[in-house]
């Protein structure tokens, strides 16, 4: 199946309010937690969903909605790790932003979240191929669709869940998973330094 891009900004902020909705709705709130982002700490209200095993933030920057997710359980006095970004750009085609909004028809009316597959990982060896290889290997290709842009060449992604589907958030937690599973994968196969020995 072929999925077509939200790229009218009204079309992206109704959906990322959707999305943002959606993630908060039910959750337990923490609220100005020290959460690392871009070599800094920032505090951040994180909305804790203990039936999935997940926690979100969400914020506005320059280029793009910005929706961070972690893994343990929050708590007000630690320092908190990002697992993943699902973040979508403003308007347009803008790939270096990895998450989209998507319909499976042009005019259909349930919307998508997919996932470009570009995982950075601190220290290096992240990046979209190997991801894209990694769940090629553990899944077959599950979640992996075709994307037909207004312009530009089509790309592919990985789906995560419709809006609409009752088992969104535990959807969104299975991808925040495998990004976790991935990077400990990489870390595994990363070479470790060796000290010299004085003799």
């Amino acid at each position: 199946m072929t999925y077509f891009p939200l790229v009218e900004e009204i079309q992206i902020a109704e959906a990322q309010q959707r999305f943002r909705d959606l993630l908060i709705e039910g959750a337990q709130m923490y609220p100005e937690c020290k959460v690392g982002f871009q070599g800094e700490t920032v505090l951040a209200d994180l909305f804790w969903h203990a039936d999935v095993g997940f926690w979100a933030t969400f914020n506005v920057l320059p280029n793009r909605y910005w929706n961070a997710f972690g893994l343990p359980r929050p708590a007000l006095t630690a320092n908190h790790d990002i697992n993943c970004e699902i973040n979508f750009p403003y308007v347009g085609r803008n790939l270096r932003i990895a998450g989209m909004f998507l319909r499976d028809h042009p005019e259909g009316d349930r919307t998508y979240v997919a996932h470009t597959g570009n995982v950075n990982i601190t220290g290096g060896g992240g990046g979209k191929k190997r991801f894209m290889a990694y769940n090629r290997f553990e899944c077959r290709n599950e979640g992996l669709i075709d994307i037909h842009w207004p312009t530009g060449k089509p790309t592919n992604a990985i789906l995560i869940s419709s809006l609409e589907d009752e088992d969104f958030r535990t959807k969104v937690g299975r991808f925040i998973l495998k990004i976790e599973e991935f990077k400990k994968y990489m870390k595994r196969k990363r070479p470790q330094k060796t000290k010299k020995l004085r003799l």
